[in-house]
Order: structure tokens, then C-alpha cells, then sequence
């Protein structure tokens, strides 16, 4: 029973491997380019802090908003997005919600704003990490970042 156990397992993981593989590989139906890393990212776009605030009504709550800028002659489209916001101490802040979700399109030669909200000051905040990069939210605190 383990063995068969295992085994379903394994082929799970690889169905889930070879769909995410073939969506990659194929063009979507709206031609966009998809990318859910940040190694994949790169030579296509980017994604950078673009302010981080308090949150409007909500005591102690910060929004981060961040810009994700795409560099190519088509669309593309982010997914997998998963964030982890790190305090100036280096402890987890797991976000109180994100807009738009784990997946955003956008356009050609094109920028796109993501808020990602935590229940956090912002004079608290150290860091976000997304695609394995991390992005300096210090700096960013109260004005628009360049």
C-alpha cells in the first residue's frame, strides 16, 4: 500500500510538472508570454517597489504597492505570485490580501500595479520577497520610489 501511495504521488507531481511545462511552451490564447519565476522573468520585464503606505482606514495596516513592468511587444503574464513580507527584524508578515491575486497580465510595453496589503505599520517593514528576488521596502516608506 506505501508502494502505491508513492507511486500515485509521483505521477501526480508529474501530470502538474508536464501541464505547467506545456502552458509555457504554448503560446495562450491571448498570445501572452507566461512567466512564474524570476529567472523566467528576466530579458522580459520586471518587478520593483513602487511606494509602500499606510493603508487608508485600517489602523497599523501598510499597502505595498509594487510596479511590474513588461518589456516585450507582447503580453505577459505573471503567475504563482506568492509574497512574504519581512519586518526590519526579519520575522514573516504573511499578507492580508493582494490585488490583483496570484496572476496578473500585463500589456505590451506596459506597467501594472500590484497591492499587496499587511497588517503592518509601514515604519516596520524590511522587506518583500516574490520569484525569489527581495526588494528594499526601507526606502520606499511614505513617497514614490524611482
Amino acid at each position: 500500500m506505501e508502494k502505491g501511495v508513492q507511486v500515485s504521488k509521483e505521477t501526480a507531481k508529474g501530470i502538474e510538472e508536464g501541464v505547467e511545462k506545456g502552458r509555457k511552451s504554448g503560446e495562450s490564447v491571448d498570445g501572452a508570454v507566461i512567466v512564474s519565476s524570476g529567472e523566467e522573468l528576466k530579458d522580459k520585464g520586471s518587478l520593483r517597489v513602487y511606494a509602500v503606505n499606510k493603508a487608508a482606514g485600517a489602523e497599523g495596516t501598510s499597502e505595498v504597492v509594487l510596479a511590474a513592468e513588461n518589456t516585450l511587444d507582447k503580453p505577459l503574464r505573471l503567475t504563482k505570485l506568492e509574497f512574504t513580507i519581512l519586518d526590519r527584524e526579519g520575522f514573516v508578515k504573511r499578507p492580508a490580501s493582494v490585488a490583483p491575486r496570484s496572476e496578473v497580465t500585463v500589456p505590451s510595453k506596459a506597467k501594472e500595479k500590484i497591492t499587496v496589503t499587511v497588517t503592518e505599520p509601514p515604519e516596520r517593514l524590511g522587506k518583500l520577497r516574490v520569484y525569489g528576488l527581495e526588494l528594499d521596502l526601507v526606502a520606499a516608506v511614505g513617497a514614490r520610489a524611482r
